[in-house]
């Protein structure tokens, strides 16, 4: 089992970015391995699980992405529309993380050390907000 897992994470991580998931939705439809419709109801169940995980975790900054991402994986395996919005979504993150790079190199160490503390201090106002809100 774990040879196939990485083996299907080889293959995402060679794919092309911006066609890494619909070319994992095309090889999930050409596969002829066992009871398709038992492991598209796992998948199913595994993403839902991992995105109620995802909520979770939304107040720790990290985790929660993660447990976004590998749902939206899971779900575009058997979904073409999902497939074709996470790899729209790579190619947007991919830009957005190159400006942001470009960005960082150019700041001085007082820069970076401002914008980590903007950050910060926006990341847990965010957070007491949104828990003002829920809890009271």
């Amino acid at each position: 089992m774990f040879d196939r897992l990485q083996k299907q994470w080889e293959q995402l991580k060679t794919s092309r970015p911006g066609h890494r998931f619909r070319d994992r939705y095309d090889r999930s439809r050409k596969s002829h391995n066992g009871p398709k419709f038992f492991w598209r109801i796992v998948r199913i169940a595994a993403a839902v699980a991992l995105i109620g995980l995802g909520a979770v975790f939304m107040f720790i900054p990290g985790p929660a992405i993660l447990f976004y991402f590998f749902a939206g994986a899971l779900l575009a395996t058997d979904s073409l529309p999902m497939a074709k919005l996470l790899d729209w979504t790579e190619v947007q993150a991919r830009k957005i993380g190159s400006k942001a790079r470009r960005f960082w190199r150019k700041l001085t160490p007082g820069g970076r050390i401002a914008v980590a503390t903007l950050g910060l201090c926006l990341s847990v106002t965010g957070t007491l907000l949104f828990y003002r809100v829920v809890v009271n």
